[in-house]
């Protein structure tokens, strides 16, 4: 939850920064009689308007750049429609032969203001194989303002839709307990009820015993031993011979 919160927190405030940036960039942007955007780029230590002399010129910026004071790694390059145009480099670790070594490569991105969003276009490689489309690369990554915006509304509009839900299933738990201990107060009355029921059916039982005891026959058995003529034979088998002897004879004929 609270990640998520964090989230929208962040989300709206780059998409703030992207809303003024798309307004600046709009609000400057030129096309041509053909409804092109015109590339209005203007480089550092280079006069010339002509598209294929910037397209180089920023080639060559990217092969052979280097910064000039020690711990500098960035360094701007140009403006275009109110958007700082830079170069940075990059160092990436490898090993070879058992030892580390580093390789080093530049990229570009354009920002409108210190703390704003860095737009970067083919992560900021330009197209070296054409000087024209090379002039272009900034343009094409201020271009992207208007799909990064509709991006993170987007991206807004589900955590705002997500966010509420969650909050309902982490309360929800709360409301289980109190439901499962109804439940459970429930189910205690329902076992005291049984329990009652059943003393009572035992008590009924009971006094059907004793108000009828014919309608339940037990053969005695005491544990005295008694004399017949003879050997001393236990009295509950007299007792049961007694019984069976007193039992009607069948009247079938042989």
């Amino acid at each position: 939850m609270e990640s998520l919160q964090n989230e929208q927190a962040s989300t709206v405030k780059t998409l703030d920064k992207l809303r003024a940036d798309e307004t600046a960039y709009k609000s400057a942007l030129q096309l041509d009689k053909d409804g092109v955007k015109v590339n209005l780029i203007k480089l550092d230590n280079i006069s010339s308007s002509d598209i294929e002399a910037i397209g180089k010129q920023i080639i060559k910026l990217y092969q052979d750049w280097k910064p000039t004071a020690t711990g500098e790694h960035t360094a701007q390059v140009g403006t275009l429609y109110g958007f700082n145009l830079y170069i940075r480099r990059q160092q990436e670790a490898y090993e070879e032969n058992g030892v580390f070594e580093y390789r080093y490569s530049n990229s570009f991105y354009a920002q409108r203001d210190n703390e704003g969003i860095k737009y970067t276009y083919n992560n900021g490689l330009p197209n070296t194989d054409n000087p024209k489309l090379a002039a272009r690369h900034f343009l094409n990554a201020i271009d992207r303002v208007e799909s990064l915006k509709d991006k993170y509304e987007h991206t807004l509009a589900d955590l705002t839709t997500a966010i509420p839900k969650l909050e309902q299933l982490t309360t929800k738990p709360f409301l289980q307990e109190a439901e499962l201990s109804q439940m459970k107060n429930e189910l205690a009355n329902l076992e005291r009820q049984i329990a009652i029921k059943i003393q009572e059916n035992q008590l009924k039982q009971q006094q059907v015993a004793e108000n009828h005891p014919d309608e339940v026959p037990e053969v005695p058995v005491i544990h005295l031993n008694e004399k017949i003529n003879g050997p001393t034979v236990p009295k509950e088998v007299i007792l049961a011979t007694q019984q069976m002897a007193e039992r009607p004879r069948s009247r079938m004929r042989l």
